[in-house]
C-alpha cells in the first residue's frame, strides 16, 4: 500500500492521490475491525478450512473488503490519468477480476461463508462511493479525477 502511494506521488507530483488512497484504506481497516467486533460471527468449522485455522471473526471478510477498496481506489486513481479506452478497460477489468478472485478464494479456502464475502464487497463498494463522492464534493480529488467543467 505504501509502495502504491509512493508511486502515485511520483506519477502525479501531488500528495492528493496517495493521501486519498491511504485515507480509503484507513477507513477500510476501521470498518473491517468495527464490523467484526459488532457482528462476532464465527468462521466455518475446521473441517472446511484448507489452510491454518483462523480463530478471528468472519463477518465481513477483511481480505475481500480491504482488497476491493485498495484495488478499486488504485484503479480509479490510475484510470484518471489514462486517455486510452483500452488501457482504462484493462485497469478496471484487472481490479474487478482480482477482487472477485480474492473473494472467491476466501470461500474456497474455507475461511468464510459466502455471505461474509458478499458483505465485504458490499461494504467496500459503499465505502468507495462515500470516499469518492466526498472527495468530489469538497473538490479534494486529484485534478485528473474531476469530471465537471468548472474544475
Amino acid at each position: 500500500m505504501l509502495v502504491a502511494a509512493y508511486l502515485l506521488f511520483r506519477a502525479t507530483r501531488s500528495w492528493r492521490a496517495p493521501a486519498l488512497l491511504l485515507f480509503a484504506m484507513a477507513g477500510s481497516a476501521v470498518l473491517t475491525y468495527g464490523l467484526k467486533a459488532l457482528v462476532e460471527r464465527k468462521r466455518p468449522g475446521i473441517t472446511f478450512v484448507l489452510g491454518p485455522v483462523d480463530n478471528g471473526f468472519a463477518f465481513p471478510s477483511g481480505h475481500t473488503l480491504n482488497s476491493t477498496v485498495f484495488l478499486g481506489m488504485l484503479a480509479g486513481l490510475v484510470w484518471a490519468g489514462l486517455r486510452s479506452r483500452t488501457a482504462r478497460a484493462a485497469v478496471g477489468s484487472a481490479a474487478l477480476l482480482l477482487s472477485i478472485g480474492i473473494g472467491l478464494s476466501r470461500i474456497y479456502l474455507g475461511y468464510h461463508w459466502a455471505t461474509d464475502v458478499l458483505a465485504g464487497w458490499t461494504v467496500a463498494v459503499t465505502w468507495l462511493a462515500i470516499v469518492v463522492t466526498t472527495a468530489r464534493l469538497t473538490k479534494w480529488l486529484p485534478r485528473a479525477m474531476r469530471s465537471s467543467p468548472e474544475d
